[in-house]
């Protein structure tokens, strides 16, 4: 999708899954990056998953961060 923007604009990715890694800065145009880290061994996030809960239910267990 990055590669779609052919340098015609910025874009920030937002979402708790995003890919929290400095070299996602490689692709063109990508400014920042928001997400969420969660505990290490914390397996209440994955079980607030597998039981079909969405973002607004595992969100106040991670920290809002961003590059």
């Amino acid at each position: 999708m990055v590669n779609a923007t052919e340098g015609f604009c910025d874009v920030f990715i937002l979402g708790p899954s995003s890919i929290l890694h400095k070299d996602i800065m490689k692709y063109q145009n990508i400014k920042t990056i928001f997400g969420t880290i969660f505990k290490k061994h914390d397996h209440q996030v994955l079980d607030i998953i597998s039981e079909g809960y969405g973002t607004r239910y595992f969100q106040p267990l991670g920290k809002k961060v961003y590059l």
